[in-house]
């Protein structure tokens, strides 16, 4: 009788531990408000965030508010949903991020200068982020600050500087995990000077308008909040590579 009272509580620890653990693997599809659904096993979630395990292993983390309803997936409700079911990869930029950009230009462009480098293009930019979830929910939409200066120096004492601050626009897509592209408008004022040190058929001359560049570039981003950049364009160098940071 002991003999099977202990084979009967066995059996039943047994199948109740099986039970909670297909519950716990229980796959689901999370329909987001970008029009878009993920499909896998919930294996965290909180007020604020909901973690999702695909069946092909990866996690993803979605805020509460990019989250519109959760389905079950083996649910005849949900079979219509399931063929919107796409491999999504984690946003590198959300609405209210901000970014600061710091790089070193190659190939100035100083007002005419072609001689020696003193001081290398040197662009600084500040973005906000102003919408997400664009294209479905792979675009995004900043704008900004730019500062960028670049002085060279000819012979016969001849020096060229430029000097560039404005606005930005930017538009961005995520074309691959952890990569944003992006594309923008800079609206700003430009500074050429050119001062030539003689003494007798020396000046000092300064030339100043209102300028459009356009410029593209790309990021990868190491962690969440630290990326590798290069850009073309900007106005005071054709090529720049450096650093941005997520504040």
């Amino acid at each position: 009788m002991i003999k099977k009272s202990l084979v009967f509580l066995f059996l039943f620890a047994f199948l109740s531990i099986s039970f909670l653990k297909a519950q716990d693997n229980k796959i689901v599809i999370l329909n987001l408000k970008n029009g878009y659904s993920v499909k896998g096993s919930i294996v965290e979630q909180s007020d604020q965030v909901v973690k999702i395990k695909t069946q092909g292993g990866e996690i993803f983390q979605y805020k509460r508010d990019e989250i519109s309803s959760t389905s079950d997936a083996n649910s005849s409700s949900s079979s219509s949903l399931s063929q919107k079911v796409h491999k999504e990869f984690p946003k590198v930029l959300s609405a209210k991020d901000k970014i600061l950009s710091f790089s070193i230009g190659f190939g100035a462009r100083n007002g005419g200068g072609t001689g020696n480098v003193s001081v290398p293009p040197l662009p600084i930019a500040f973005e906000y982020i102003l919408m997400d979830n664009l294209f479905d929910g792979y675009g995004a939409l900043g704008c900004g600050g730019f500062f960028g200066f670049t002085s060279s120096k000819e012979i016969y004492q001849t020096k060229y500087s430029r000097l560039i601050v404005g606005a930005r626009g930017y538009l961005h897509y995520a074309f691959f995990e952890k990569f944003d592209t992006y594309a923008g408008t800079l609206l700003g004022y430009r500074s050429d000077n050119d001062k030539y040190s003689d003494p007798v058929y020396g000046h000092n001359r300064t030339e100043s308008k209102p300028i459009i560049n356009v410029f593209a570039g790309c990021r990868y981003f190491f962690t969440d909040k630290i990326a590798g950049m290069a850009e073309l364009g900007g106005g005071v160098s054709i090529l720049s590579l450096g650093v941005s940071i997520k504040l």
